[in-house]
């Protein structure tokens, strides 16, 4: 639009320029006429009027001279003006032609601007779905864990409640045979000596089954508090020293033989302490055999004394 405004205007600009010579010459014939028509009309005889023709013959070639150099020039102008018009419309055409062309790539690039504007939007979005995903999953895989924490506490607890009553029960059954024991003893002597209350306590004291059926329920207790580790070698033990107060109350547990496997230790030091208090026997004499005993754990949950 610019460029035709100026085109215009080089158009005006040209005629005006054209025009000038063209009035001149139109010009320039009045006065040659008016100065014909005032010699005619003041000069007298033949000698003026062949003098006043050869200056009509001489003004006429000079007018005609004019009118042919106006009109060389007037072609050579317009011959100028349309090969100026043809490079100023070559130039319009280049321009609109460059013009269309960089559109065109602006258009492109827009588009591919956009494109990837659309990509890095999804990308977002993937990102923030897998983290709302992830998450989920963990906040799924925290409640899986309190609930089996739960379950296993609440397991435990049912089977340390089972057992404690089933030492209880057991408990209650040796106080009721050692009642009778002593009860067919006393019916047996009407009198009771020393010597005779004397070998009865040694006999108690060196019960043998009495202590083995205590081992065996300390073990049992220890055993079903005792979380074996997976993946442990097979050919490994571990020996601990358990010091017990009466009542069977856990004093300490130390190692007096590590398995060389620090899980396997821990796990069984831990299931010492969960099980306290074990069940020990009531009876002082029967005790002191468990103030401090020596147990031998194995990865496969077995334990001996």
């Amino acid at each position: 639009m610019m460029n035709n405004n100026r085109f215009q205007a080089g158009q005006k600009e040209q005629s005006l320029k054209y025009s000038r010579p063209f009035l001149f010459a139109i010009f320039l014939h009045i006065i040659i006429l008016c100065f014909l028509i005032i010699q005619l009309t003041f000069t007298s005889g033949s000698t003026a009027s062949s003098s006043s023709a050869s200056s009509i013959v001489h003004a006429t070639v000079m007018s005609q001279k004019v009118i042919d150099q106006y009109d060389s020039e007037l072609k050579e102008q317009q011959q100028a003006q349309l090969q100026q018009k043809q490079q100023q419309l070559q130039e319009q055409k280049m321009q609109i032609e460059k013009n269309q062309v960089a559109e065109k790539i602006a258009e492109q690039k827009a588009l591919r601007l956009q494109q990837l504007q659309q990509r890095a939007i999804l990308e977002a979005q993937k990102k923030v779905q897998a983290q709302k995903e992830a998450q989920k999953q963990a906040q799924i895989k925290a409640q899986m864990k309190k609930l089996m924490q739960q379950e296993l506490k609440k397991e435990t607890e049912i089977k340390k409640s089972t057992l404690q009553k089933e030492l209880n029960s057991e408990l209650k059954k040796d106080m009721q045979q050692q009642l009778s024991q002593d009860r067919k003893e006393l019916s047996k002597n009407n009198h009771p000596s020393n010597s005779q209350s004397t070998q009865s306590q040694d006999a108690s004291i060196s019960n043998p089954g009495e202590t083995d059926k205590y081992k065996s329920l300390i073990i049992r207790a220890i055993s079903q508090q005792w979380i074996v580790p997976d993946n442990l070698p097979q050919n490994i033990s571990c020996v601990l020293n358990v010091r017990l107060a009466p009542g069977g109350v856990v004093l300490s547990v130390s190692i007096l033989q590590s398995s060389g496997n620090a899980l396997l230790d821990n796990s069984a030091i831990a299931a010492v302490h969960k099980a306290s208090p074990l069940p020990v026997p009531n009876n002082p004499s029967l005790f002191d055999d468990f103030r401090e005993l020596h147990l031998t754990v194995k990865p496969d949950g077995s334990m001996s004394d």
